[in-house]
C-alpha cells in the first residue's frame, strides 16, 4: 500500500508539504475529489467506502498477475544512500500497453496527532525515483528484466521503517481509465527487530490450588509471550525477569523464546516461576521487569501481575450502577429501560430526550477494577445503530495502574438488535483491569446510539489440550497427537486453528504452518476430538522440537495455544 496525502481537508498536511510536486501529480492521475479514498492496483475503485474496502481487496487479491517482481536493496546506513534492484519477470501473455515501471520511497510508523485522530502513519510516500512519471518498459512472456535505481533517504525520515515499492502500471492514455497496476514488489531498506511484551499465563496447578490466578502464598509459574512488531527477524531471544516488589521473589528468573518472526507472537519456551509471600494483600499488582536480549538486540519492557484470590465479573446492570463510572467530552451515558437484553436494564450513550447520539462525542463507560482469570475473555451485550465508517464504539482495557488503553475491540454500523460480542482477554490474564466502553463521533450524521448489557469476564468458553502419542520419533517415523476442543457455552462456536512447529533450537520452521488456518465448528456444550499425524523426513535435524496448536478467530484473536515437546531420534 502508498499512501498519499493531498492539500484538503488540510493544506497543512506535514506529509503533503514534504512532496507537494509528487503527491500533486499522483492525485491528478486519480480521479477523485474526498478523502479517504482508495485505489486498488489502479482499477479497482474503493469509492471512497471504508467498510467495503476488504472484501475488495481479497477480490483483487485471488486474480492472477502475468508478472513476478522480486525487490532487493544495497544500503548504507551512514550515508543514507543505497540501490534498489528489481527483477521483473513476465511468466504469461501480457496484454497491456505503455508500461512503466514506478520507484516509491515510504515511511511507516511515523508519529503525528493528525485532525481525524490518527497517531501513527504508515506507507507514507516521501518520494518517487526519479519522479512520478516512472520508467517507461517493454516486456513480453518469457523476457526478464533487471533494472535498478539509486536513492537516498533524508535524515528526517527513519531508514528503519522506510521501504522501497516497486510497481508496473499500464498508462495507455490518462483518459481511458486503465491504469491497472500489473504486479508490485517492496523491500524495506534497513528492516530491525521490536520486541514487546503482550500477554501472561498463570499456572499454579502445581503450587496453589489451579484457578489460574496468583494468590497469596502460592509458587506459580508464568508463562511470558512476546510479538516482534518490528520488520526484520529477531534471532535467539531470551529474557530475563526481575521485581522490586517485596511481595514477590523470582526463584526461576530466565527463559527462551528461539527466534521470532515479524508479526509473529511467541511463548517462552519454559515459564518463570513466581513466589507469593502469604502476607500478601488483596488485591495487589505487582510491576514485573523483563530484560529482553537477542543477538545484537536488547530492550526493556515491564508489566503488571495481580495477587487475587477473585477474579471475573458478571453484571447485568439490574443493580444499579454497581461500580461503574462515566465521563468525557459530551458524557451521555446512563442507565436505561429503553432496550434491553435481559431483563430490565441496561447502559444507554445517547440523549434520552430523542434517542439520539451527538456529534463530536469521546464519552467513556468505565467498569470497576477486575482480576481477569488465566486466558480469560470479556462477554458482552450490544445493540448498536451508528453511522457506517464515521462513528465507531471502542472497547478498550486498561491493566495495572495509570496503564493506557488498549483497543481490543469495536463496533460500527447496524447490529438489528442485541448481538452478543466475545473479546480476548488472555492478553491481561492474571491481571487486575478495567474496561471501557468508549463513544467516538464525527461532526456529520448521527443516529440511536449504542446500548451495552450483561458484562461477563470469565475463564475462555473453549478449552484446547494436546496429548501426542508418543514422545520420541525416529527419523522417517510418525508423529502422532490428538486434539481436543472443549466448549463451555450454551450456544455453537468456530473458531479457525493451525499448528506450527520450532525445531532443535528454537529456530522456527519455514514451511509453518503446517496444518491451517483450518475451520472447526463445536457445538453447544460439545467436544471435538481430533487425530493428526505428521511424517517426519528422513533427513530432519535430530533434537528437541517444539509442536504448537493456536486457536482463535482471526486477524488477531487467539483463544487457545498449547504446545508439546517431542525429540527426534535416529
Amino acid at each position: 500500500m502508498i499512501r498519499y496525502h493531498v492539500w484538503w481537508p488540510s493544506s497543512g498536511d506535514p506529509f503533503y508539504q514534504a512532496n507537494i510536486p509528487e503527491n500533486t501529480a499522483r492525485k491528478n492521475y486519480y480521479v477523485f475529489n474526498y478523502v479517504p479514498y482508495l485505489w486498488i492496483d489502479g482499477i479497482v475503485d474503493g469509492n471512497g467506502a471504508p467498510a467495503e474496502w476488504d472484501s475488495l481487496v481479497t477480490v483483487r487479491a485471488e486474480e492472477e498477475s502475468p508478472l513476478s517482481i522480486e525487490v532487493t536493496v544495497e544500503y548504507d546506513s551512514l550515508s543514507m544512500a543505497g540501490t534498489v534492484y528489481a527483477q521483473i519477470v513476465a511468466t504469461q501473455p501480457i496484454t497491456h500497453g505503455d508500461l512503466r515501471v514506478r520507484w516509491v520511497i515510504t515511511e511507516s510508523e511515523i508519529p503525528f496527532n493528525a485532525p481525524n485522530g490518527e497517531k501513527i502513519h504508515n506507507q507514507v510516500m516521501r518520494d518517487m525515483i526519479p519522479d512520478a512519471t516512472g520508467e517507461p518498459i517493454t516486456i513480453a512472456q518469457g523476457d526478464t528484466l533487471n533494472l535498478s535505481q539509486p536513492f537516498t533517504i533524508a535524515h528526517t525520515w527513519d531508514d528503519h521503517w522506510c521501504a522501497v515499492v516497486v510497481f508496473v502500471q499500464s498508462d495507455p492514455t490518462l483518459m481511458d481509465g486503465n491504469r491497472e497496476v500489473l504486479q508490485t514488489g517492496m523491500a524495506w531498506i534497513n528492516p530491525i527487530p521490536r520486541l514487546e511484551f503482550v500477554g501472561r499465563s498463570v499456572d499454579d496447578g502445581p503450587g496453589g490450588n489451579g484457578n489460574g490466578i496468583a494468590e497469596p502464598g502460592e509458587i506459580v509459574g508464568l508463562t511470558v509471550s512476546l510479538k516482534n512488531t518490528g520488520n526484520a527477524a529477531a534471532h535467539s531471544v531470551a529474557a530475563i525477569l526481575s521485581t522490586g516488589d517485596p511481595y514477590i521473589s523470582i526463584p526461576t528468573d530466565s527463559a527462551d523464546f528461539g527466534d521470532i518472526e515479524p508479526y509473529m507472537t511467541v511463548p517462552s519456551l519454559n515459564p518463570y516461576v513466581l513466589q507469593v509471600a502469604a502476607g500478601t494483600p488483596q488485591p495487589h499488582s505487582a510491576m514485573l521487569d523483563l530484560d529482553i536480549s537477542g543477538e545484537e538486540y536488547a530492550v526493556a519492557d515491564s508489566f503488571w501481575v495481580t495477587v487475587d484470590n477473585t477474579a471475573g465479573l458478571f453484571d447485568n446492570m439490574e443493580g444499579g450502577v454497581g461500580g461503574w463510572t462515566h465521563g468525557g467530552m459530551l458524557d451521555y451515558w446512563d442507565q436505561t429501560d429503553h432496550r434491553v437484553h435481559t431483563p430490565n436494564t441496561s447502559w444507554y450513550c445517547g440523549n434520552q430526550m430523542n434517542w439520539q447520539y451527538l456529534n463530536n462525542m469521546d464519552a467513556s463507560l468505565v467498569s470497576p477494577l477486575v482480576t481477569v482469570p488465566s486466558g480469560g475473555e470479556l462477554h458482552v451485550w450490544q445493540w448498536y445503530a451508528l453511522e457506517s465508517g464515521y462513528d465507531y464504539g471502542y472497547i478498550e482495557v486498561a491493566d495495572g495502574p495509570d496503564s493506557s488503553w488498549t483497543k481490543i475491540g469495536s463496533v460500527n454500523g447496524y447490529s438489528d438488535g442485541f448481538a452478543a460480542h466475545i473479546y480476548d482477554l488472555s492478553a491481561f490474564g492474571s491481571v487486575a483491569v478495567r474496561v471501557r466502553f468508549r463513544m467516538d463521533s464525527d461532526s456529520g450524521v448521527i443516529d440511536e446510539g449504542w446500548y451495552v448489557d450483561d458484562v461477563v469476564i470469565t475463564w475462555p468458553t473453549i478449552a484446547l489440550d494436546l496429548v501426542p502419542d508418543a514422545t520420541t520419533v525416529p527419523r522417517g517415523g510418525t508423529l502422532g497427537f490428538t486434539a481436543t476442543l472443549a466448549s463451555n457455552l450454551d450456544q455453537s462456536q468456530t473458531f479457525y486453528g493451525i499448528s506450527e512447529v520450532s525445531l532443535p533450537g528454537g529456530v522456527y520452521f519455514a514451511g509453518n504452518p503446517l496444518v491451517g488456518p483450518e475451520r472447526v465448528t463445536v457445538g453447544p456444550q460439545g467436544t471435538v476430538e481430533r487425530h493428526m499425524t505428521h511424517q517426519i523426513p528422513g533427513a530432519a535435524p535430530l533434537g528437541d522440537y517444539v509442536y504448537e496448536v493456536t486457536i482463535g478467530r482471526p486477524p488477531d484473536k487467539v483463544i487457545d495455544r498449547q504446545r508439546f515437546v517431542f525429540t527426534v531420534v535416529p
